[in-house]
């Protein structure tokens, strides 16, 4: 069992090396055997599935095959948040991934705007000494997207 859970760490770790360098169809063949695996040994609600949905969706966004890309965030939302609980900085990250595809792909709503301020509500709801403080950014960064493309922003500055 340790053989196999090592080959799909391995094939994860290839799998993001792979998306950060653009060959991202190897990429997403070596995230798919990682989940295939995991899955098999953990079921489908752990959180390495749920990490590797994450992967998976990072290239999907970079494919700009946003409906897929958002379906995968939305599955590793929902395992983050029932094996980590609602709270988690996990659960940040996600919810803010989910706000840039959107932002990505012109999708940009309440919705939208709701999940990152949520994200932002997490991060502070942490000591600082605990954030990512990359990963706020990369949050107030898309949120101030988010904000900025809805109707009358011009107006409001």
């Amino acid at each position: 069992r340790q053989e196999v859970g090592g080959a799909a760490a391995l094939a994860y770790a290839l799998g993001v090396a792979l998306t950060d360098v653009g060959r991202l169809d190897e990429a997403r063949q070596n995230l798919e055997r990682a989940r295939e695996v995991w899955v098999q040994a953990h079921g489908p609600e752990h959180r390495d599935v749920g990490r590797v949905n994450a992967a998976l969706a990072r290239v999907e966004r970079r494919a700009r095959r946003f409906a897929q890309a958002l379906k995968l965030w939305q599955t590793a939302l929902d395992i983050a948040e029932r094996t980590r609980g609602p709270g988690h900085l996990e659960v940040a990250r996600v919810l803010t991934e989910i706000g840039v595809t959107r932002i990505d792909s012109g999708q940009v709503s309440q919705e939208t705007v709701a999940k990152l301020e949520r994200a932002l509500s997490i991060w502070r709801q942490h000591d600082p000494a605990d954030v990512d403080q990359a990963a706020l950014g990369r949050t107030l960064f898309a949120l101030a997207r988010a904000l900025d493309s809805q109707p009358g922003a011009g107006e409001r500055a």
